[in-house]
């Protein structure tokens, strides 16, 4: 019975012996150590899917055991919001460590609105000329300067964007309409008609720009 017992006794410290290291390496592995950075971390929005990148948060990892994650709101723009960087585990995929950074999402150019068409419109058919064949509407990046083309709609609606905090924001989609003296409707009739143009980016700025065109027939 004793040699049993001994043998009990030995086999449960091995077992213990067998756990701490396993948890030792594991906790070698899963070490990571975060940046400290002070400053507030400001990326374009044009840039915004692909700026940040959590390894540059990190001094040193086991990418065999860590995996790293970003999470941001990414439709807040020019607005300071955290930015939280996450450590999980390969192994068992929960979150063992996590460090919050600021970030702000900016956007300092407004939409642009180019007309190229005549100041005197002359056709038979008011059906012939449509306003959106010679405008040119687009987002334009702060960097790059890269255009994004903005498409016409018949209204810039709201929609609603959910939060991970669990609030709601409103964001107008991204477009442009115009209204022709007031009215949301352009028939371009004979006559002087003053058209108002409105573009929005889709998070945040927008533009407008008026026409003054007179149309003639023939």
């Amino acid at each position: 019975m004793k040699n049993k017992a001994n043998i009990f006794l030995f086999t449960a410290c091995l077992f213990t012996f067998g756990l701490i290291a396993y948890n030792m390496l594991t906790y070698e592995k899963n070490q990571i150590e975060f940046k400290e950075i002070e400053e507030v971390i400001t990326i374009d929005w044009e840039e915004r899917e692909q700026a940040i990148d959590p390894k540059d948060f990190v001094s040193a990892y086991d990418e065999d055991a860590v995996y790293l994650a970003s999470n941001f709101e990414i439709m807040l723009v020019n607005v300071e919001q955290p930015l939280v960087i996450s450590a999980i585990s390969q192994e068992d995929r929960h979150t063992f460590a996590k460090k919050e950074y600021r970030l702000l999402i900016k956007d300092e150019k407004d939409p642009v609105i180019e007309y190229h068409g005549p100041k005197v419109i002359k056709h038979a058919d008011m059906n012939d000329f449509r306003l959106e064949d010679y405008l040119e509407v687009y987002d334009i990046g702060d960097t790059t300067a890269e255009k994004y083309p903005l498409t016409c709609k018949d209204s810039l609606t709201e929609s609603v964007y959910n939060l991970s905090d669990d609030k709601q924001m409103y964001v107008t989609d991204a477009g442009y309409m115009y209204l022709c003296d007031g009215n949301s409707t352009c028939d371009f009739d004979e006559g002087i008609h003053h058209v108002k143009i409105i573009a929005d980016d889709g998070h945040g700025r927008t533009s407008e720009k008026d026409l003054v065109l007179e149309v003639e027939w023939y």
